[in-house]
């Protein structure tokens, strides 16, 4: 497959406060045609790893992981 670079924006999402007022929060969309050539069917259970400026997905390898 080709290697393609893909530019994003981070969204601001408004997440309700149990206690207090609602939070803001940070928001990725990650949608298109490009995620299924990469091999991101619907429904298949994916791993984020987190990292200091950094997200890296990968599957995962059961449904209980």
């Amino acid at each position: 497959m080709k290697k393609y670079t893909r530019r994003l924006k981070i969204y601001t999402h408004y997440s309700p406060g149990k206690y207090k007022k609602d939070c803001k929060v940070p928001y990725i969309r990650l949608r298109g045609k490009w995620l299924e050539q990469a091999g991101f069917q619907v429904g298949k259970p994916i791993l984020v790893v987190v990292n200091k400026q950094k997200l890296v997905i990968l599957f995962r390898k059961c449904y209980n992981e």
